[in-house]
């Protein structure tokens, strides 16, 4: 009987070290992620394909490349622990996704993405980063999807509570969506002004100005983005995003193309790869945008014949627009 216990506790011993070793090596898997290291972090979540964590963040590094996959991944993910609610958040977008890009199944993706982001929200109601994407999901959808003005609304108030400044940006992503444009301009220029010292309503407003094709506006306001504190990931998310548009806007207008240049430069050297960020190889084809119209072909086509091979179905297509357009000249 002594040692049948003894073994019992050595193998329970045993579990134990092999679960922490486990763990720590997700961590650290989790970290070169977010360092945008996904080979390392690829190969130590492969090895681990009933775990959650490591299915879910599978999920994320293949949707860029093969929703079906990344479908797949996040499915498994909260089969296996349906109470993770980043799990479910992340099967919310990834279904999303497939809503967007599908004619038949449009529907049946639709009902599932708006599931995952309601359970999110359920399982961690304070959780601001859930309740944007369910807010989000209310606005883009239609009617018969599960889109919902009011209930969007609902939202936008309750990450108020939760954040003043991600409830300054829900609603001035309402006010867009539900074409108040005279109040979504008045509260968008009250947020630069309010909050000048960071860089996130620059970048919003700049967005707002590039999509009215106001270049010279949007310009200046990316510049300006970029060039502010950041004081959380958030912030500097949107200072590498306004940093990017400055070159996405040169590439646009044809004006401040050496600006651009050095904006899309730094974008390079400093974004770690972050996947809610524009890629390294969508940052490399605006370079080689920029270098173009700047009369160095051979630079551009050094770019985008190494990116023509490109997983990114949309950066392909560019590319071979970029060419014809090259083409036609």
């Amino acid at each position: 009987m002594r040692k049948a216990l003894l073994q019992l506790i050595a193998t329970a011993a045993l579990l134990v070290t092999t679960a922490a070793a486990a763990d720590a090596e997700l961590d650290e898997a989790v970290t070169a992620f977010e360092n945008g290291d996904f080979d390392t972090a690829r190969q130590v979540f492969e090895a681990h394909p009933n775990h959650p964590t490591a299915l879910m963040y599978l999920s994320q590094i293949v949707r860029r490349e093969d929703l079906d996959e990344s479908e797949e991944l996040i499915d498994q993910a909260v089969e296996l622990a349906p109470d993770y609610a980043e799990a479910q958040f992340q099967r919310g977008i990834t279904m999303g996704a497939q809503a967007n890009t599908s004619i038949f199944s449009a529907l049946g993706y639709a009902k599932k993405a708006l599931h995952s982001f309601q359970r999110a929200v359920e399982l961690e109601p304070e959780t601001v980063l859930y309740r944007q994407g369910l807010m989000g999901f209310y606005l883009a959808a239609p009617g018969i999807a599960g889109g919902d003005m009011e209930l969007a609304w609902e939202q936008v108030q309750e990450i108020a509570k939760l954040d003043a400044r991600s409830g300054m940006i829900a609603e001035l992503d309402y006010l867009r969506a539900d074409d108040q444009q005279e109040i979504f301009q008045r509260r968008l220029k009250e947020a630069v002004e309010t909050h000048s010292e960071i860089p996130d309503f620059y970048f919003l407003a700049g967005l707002n100005a590039q999509a009215e094709t106001e270049y010279q506006r949007a310009h200046e306001l990316f510049v300006a983005g970029s060039q502010q504190q950041a004081p959380d990931e958030r912030s500097e998310k949107a200072r590498l995003s306004a940093l990017y548009q400055v070159a996405r806007t040169a590439v646009f207008s044809g004006n401040h193309v050496a600006e651009g240049t050095a904006a899309i430069e730094s974008y390079l050297d400093e974004n770690p790869g972050k996947p809610d960020l524009p890629s390294r190889d969508w940052a490399e084809f605006r370079l080689a945008q920029l270098y173009q119209l700047q009369g160095n072909s051979e630079q551009a086509a050094e770019i985008t014949n190494r990116l023509g091979n490109s997983q990114d179905e949309s950066l392909t297509k560019a590319i071979k627009e970029h060419h014809r357009e090259l083409a036609g000249k």
